[in-house]
């Protein structure tokens, strides 16, 4: 063996060892107990099995083979629910919206088999949207999930995204599909902290992401939920998070509304593998009385975090 491909295998074990196996090696009894809090066996074993997902699919950099060898969301039930969020769309059944030019083709017709198909925020009776809920969409993108929660009877959804480009898109639609101002589009991110974050731009217009860097060039700004709940006297019934990365900072942020409202959540825990464990132990910290539930509603992404007391 070469002198090169030794140190191409000393980098690879470094990265993937530091990256995933060994926050989950040395941190197993998190894992464990977190999957422990499921509220049912489904959940439980959807836990357990993306966790695999996530630690085989980047060591093997082969997201399609480990989806269809181990993932939550078979590769044939995700094709079928992108011809029936089609068909749906054909039927105006579930709204069209609105993207940005440069987005992919494709975009609309996944976002709709996920959120409206596969009930990406939605567990069952035990975590669904109530009429009558006033509704925290934090990470609103374009108005998808606002959208969702609106025709799923809520009475107000108020919608985080910092994002100029998306933000249009989320104001666009809301006012398209809800002229009646029940979806209040807020642009402002959700953080730990009251003050001004980085703003990396993802490859298209759903993968814009906040940062912690001091030096980024673009800034905006963030918001705490426990000060812009307190500011405007909201008390929030649903709380769904999607943040690119942010939900546990968002989390942190929120720990004031969830301990005096105890909001049903629905929270994305497939951004980073530390969350799969840190975000479930969050909660529970606020509140112990919190159930859980899991499931995942796309191929490769959209593994949530449900909640309830």
């Amino acid at each position: 063996m070469t002198v090169y491909s030794v140190e191409r295998i000393h980098q690879f074990l470094d990265t993937h060892l530091q990256k995933f196996i060994s926050p989950l090696v040395t941190n197993v009894e998190l894992y464990e107990r977190a999957a422990d809090w499921m509220a049912d066996k489904e959940s439980r074993d959807r836990y357990q099995k993306e966790i695999a997902f996530m630690v085989l699919s980047n060591l093997l950099k082969d997201e399609a083979l480990v989806a269809d060898r181990l993932g939550n969301v078979a590769p044939e039930q995700w094709q079928g629910a992108l011809k029936a969020a089609a068909e749906l769309m054909r039927r105006d059944q579930v709204p069209k919206l609105e993207y940005p030019p440069g987005s992919p083709p494709w975009l609309g017709q996944a976002l709709a088999a996920s959120i409206f198909v596969l009930g990406q925020y939605a567990y069952g009776e035990a975590v669904r949207i109530q009429p009558g809920d006033v509704v925290i969409d934090g990470g609103g993108c374009c108005g998808e999930s606002a959208v969702w929660a609106r025709m799923a009877g809520a009475a107000k959804v108020f919608s985080f995204e910092p994002a100029n480009q998306a933000f249009d898109y989320l104001c666009r639609n809301a006012q398209n599909h809800f002229a009646d101002g029940s979806i209040i589009p807020q642009q402002v991110g959700l953080d730990e902290e009251t003050t001004f974050r980085g703003l990396v731009p993802g490859e298209f217009v759903t993968k814009a992401c906040l940062a912690l860097d001091e030096n980024s060039p673009m800034k905006v700004p963030v918001t705490t939920l426990d000060d812009w709940c307190g500011k405007h006297e909201i008390a929030p019934s649903f709380i769904k998070l999607n943040l690119e990365g942010s939900e546990g900072r968002a989390l942190a942020g929120a720990k004031g509304v969830i301990t005096r409202h105890r909001p049903r959540l629905a929270v994305a825990l497939y951004h980073s593998m530390a969350d799969m464990a840190v975000i479930p132990a969050l909660i529970k910290s606020f509140c112990g009385e919190y159930r859980f539930w899991c499931k995942k509603s796309a191929i490769h992404s959209g593994f949530i975090l449900f909640a309830a007391v």
